[in-house]
């Protein structure tokens, strides 16, 4: 490894794991971190995602990263049949936030916009 890649890679854990302080809940943070150090990837932190994954307010992102984290972790463990039954709740959850990321930027581009020459008279704005 190039002490610049060593540098970069240094830097990000170092941010990563700042960010989990300051958002616990946010299980994104802890996805990045085990791509950069899987060490840290334990029966705590399996734990602490699990309870996360049970809040009230876990959105279906987390739920996603959760899910793909707790895949790592059943991988590391070798419990293939778990990692692929993680693995493929989280596809589905993630795929389920981008589908509905789309149909909000659908909505908005295809719907709301198209009305917007009604509200504005283009015809007599000055250049």
């Amino acid at each position: 490894m190039k002490f610049q890649d060593l540098l970069i890679k240094t830097i990000k854990n170092f941010f990563y794991t700042k960010a989990t302080k300051y958002e616990k809940e946010n299980l994104i943070h802890y996805y990045h971190l085990t791509d950069l150090n899987n060490d840290i990837l334990n029966e705590k932190l399996k734990e602490k995602i699990t309870k996360q994954m049970l809040s009230k307010n876990c959105t279906k992102k987390n739920l996603a990263y959760g899910n793909f984290l707790i895949s790592r972790y059943e991988f590391k463990c070798k419990n293939y049949k778990e990692e692929i039954k993680y693995l493929e709740k989280a596809h589905k959850l993630f795929f389920e936030t981008k589908n509905d990321e789309f149909k909000n930027k659908a909505t908005y581009w295809l719907i709301e916009l198209p009305k917007l020459p009604n509200k504005i008279n283009i015809s007599k704005t000055s250049y």
